[in-house]
């Protein structure tokens, strides 16, 4: 019996020191026990044990027991301090929850953060790959740009020494920058930008915008728009779309000498011109209008070629040397012609 009064004392002068403690508490002090909960050093534990205050004996009994023994007067007092005790113990659990939670969220924000900080380091590699292919394609591109432009500049160059393409089919097509058009099929057509035109099947047929024809049946007949006619049957021949001039009576133009073509030539200055000789009788075979065979040619370097089968007459362009100049050209081109006559 007295092991349970002193029990009892011990528990009334306990929850007398509590109710005092509890009744000098403030808002200010329950804000630093809220802290304290959610600070996770502390230990959720110890601070719970030092919260619970409840005893073994029940809070009447006690009550009554300590009235009994005069360590608590009021009984108001202690339930008043009981239902303290009992809201900050909520209190606490809520706390407690929601710092739990709070962990929790701060862990799932925390792996979010590491997956976006990978995939963003993934990102920027890849970029800085992309990067790198570009460059590459873009200098690739570049090269191919200079290497177009290269070639390009080599086919103007190698155009503007030809002057001409050059396409086959069944028959064949000479194109010229100027305008100049070969086409061959049974038989052929040479057209020029100005209006120059000649066509061949039985016959031929040469006309030009100002006028001038030249038609081709038994015999031929050359007429002019001024009224200049020449006809077979009068004994001379003049075929200046040929590039020559043949007069039967009086004489021929023939090229004898080094001198004597120097001396054309440089009479002529820059101007091309038809020199009287073709092999239009057979190929390879070079012969004056007079009939008469070649001895010895001035020819440039590759000619004469022959080129497509269709040039058989030839040409002195003085422009490149004064000698070995010559070159084979279709008859029916526009060109500058000489004439020679005896003085005596």
């Amino acid at each position: 019996m007295r092991k349970y009064e002193r029990f009892v004392d011990k528990g009334c002068n306990s929850l007398s020191s509590m109710s005092a403690r509890l009744s000098l508490l403030d808002g200010s002090e329950f804000q630093d026990l809220g802290e304290m909960m959610s600070d996770p050093s502390v230990d959720t534990g110890s601070l719970s044990a030092t919260a619970n205050i409840e005893t073994t004996l029940h809070p009447r009994r006690l009550g009554q027991s300590c009235l009994k023994n005069g360590g608590v007067k009021d009984n108001r007092q202690l339930n008043d301090t009981m239902e303290k005790h009992s809201r900050l113990s909520e209190t606490l659990t809520v706390l407690m929850t929601e710092r739990d939670q709070l962990q929790t969220n701060y862990s799932g924000l925390t792996v979010e953060r590491d997956q976006l900080q990978t995939n963003y380091s993934s990102l920027i590699a890849e970029r800085d790959q992309l990067q790198t292919n570009y460059s590459h394609i873009k200098e690739q591109r570049d090269q191919l740009q200079t290497n177009y432009s290269h070639i390009k500049e080599q086919r103007d160059q190698l155009q503007s020494r030809l002057g001409y393409v050059v396409q086959k089919s069944d028959g064949y097509v000479v194109q010229k920058s100027d305008g100049y058009v070969v086409q061959k099929s049974d038989g052929y057509v040479v057209q020029k930008s100005d209006g120059y035109v000649v066509q061949k099947s039985d016959g031929y047929v040469v006309q030009k915008s100002d006028g001038y024809v030249v038609q081709k049946s038994d015999g031929y007949v050359v007429q002019k728009s001024d009224g200049y006619v020449v006809q077979k049957s009068d004994g001379y021949v003049v075929q200046k779309s040929d590039g020559y001039v043949v007069q039967k009576s009086d004489g021929y133009v023939v090229q004898k000498s080094d001198g004597y073509v120097v001396f054309l030539n440089g009479f002529m200055k820059r101007n091309h011109f038809w020199i009287g000789l073709s092999d239009r009788g057979t190929e390879g075979t070079w012969k004056w209008v007079d009939g008469t065979a070649l001895t010895k040619g001035y020819w440039k370097r590759g000619e004469p070629n022959d080129a497509d089968s269709a040039e058989d007459c030839a040409t002195s362009e003085p422009e490149t040397t004064p000698l070995n100049n010559w070159n084979d050209m279709p008859c029916g081109v526009n060109r500058h012609w000489v004439c020679e006559r005896s003085v005596c």
